[in-house]
């Protein structure tokens, strides 16, 4: 089981973002907004890049959300 990595969206390492992804991955990502709101989405993609920004995209639009953390939605 892996552990819900938590970082700031600026903290995390270009290699992070390009790691491929299979078609059958997907992440479970915690967003939170600037009033300490929480929300959490699924992501996919090509590359866990895509499925974070997937993810921020599919969250309400009224708030200026960043990442918290993530997790494979599936384990290993």
């Amino acid at each position: 089981m892996r552990v819900m990595r938590s970082r700031n969206t600026n903290q995390i390492e270009a290699s992070a973002y390009r790691k491929p992804l299979r078609a059958s991955d997907a992440l479970r990502v915690t967003l939170e907004g600037p009033s300490g709101e929480r929300w959490t989405a699924i992501g996919g993609g090509r590359s866990v890049g895509d499925a974070l920004a997937f993810a921020v995209a599919s969250a309400p639009a009224d708030t200026a959300w960043r990442i918290v953390g993530w997790a494979d939605v599936f384990g290993d």
